[in-house]
């Protein structure tokens, strides 16, 4: 009962977030990545529900499953410390992402910002300090001025085409340097696009 209610909750976010997207004429697409070993129950369950979401809503559907269990789960994970993604997994995200964008470099939405919006990433800004949440795991985390997990401030009006990576932890990328997270490596493969990364953890 409880996990209905969430989903049900997560797809009314879902239809607001999308409503959004097609105000702006922009392209809105969910990126699949597994957390759980293969074959676990709670890992079924999500992949159906994002899929099916997707499908609903005529979002495009880039699934990364095959890629990730086509490892061992310690070679695409931090495991056995910890079950976030490696610098190994980050860098075949990020190629699984380019491959994606490569076949709509040419899409862009005519929308733009003149100014910065009053609100923008939900992290303290301009920080570049150690981050110990696991005491054996520290790593750097540095900020913008506008609160993304990024070395560099987005530029008003856009003068590139702009890709906005929402997400949780693994997108943001705990335990590992800014350098080494998918966003980034993605950002250095693409140079004529603007790749931000407003992933937050939990």
């Amino acid at each position: 009962k409880l996990l209905t209610e969430l989903m049900d909750k997560y797809e009314q976010h879902f239809i607001e977030l999308k409503t959004e997207v097609d105000l702006i004429d922009a392209n809105f697409s969910v990126l699949y990545i597994p957390s759980h070993t293969k074959g676990s129950k709670i890992g079924s369950v999500c992949h159906i529900f994002f899929k099916k979401l997707a499908e609903k809503y005529n979002v495009d559907f880039i699934d990364f499953s095959n890629d990730f269990y086509s490892y061992d789960f310690n070679v695409v994970t931090l495991s056995p410390e910890n079950g976030h993604l490696s610098r190994f997994c980050n860098k075949l995200v990020a190629d699984k992402i380019k491959d994606y964008l490569d076949v709509r470099s040419s899409y862009h939405s005519n929308h733009t910002f003149k100014s910065p919006p009053k609100l923008l990433g939900d992290l303290q800004p301009n920080r570049s300090e150690t981050w110990t949440i696991v005491n054996s795991m520290p790593y750097n985390v540095t900020t913008n001025s506008q609160g993304f997990r990024m070395s560099y401030d987005l530029i008003f009006p856009k003068q590139k085409q702009r890709v906005l990576i929402l997400g949780d932890s693994v997108t943001f990328g705990p335990y590992l340097a800014n350098h080494n997270t998918f966003p980034k490596l993605l950002a250095k493969k693409l140079k004529d696009m603007e790749i931000i990364n407003a992933g937050i953890g939990g």
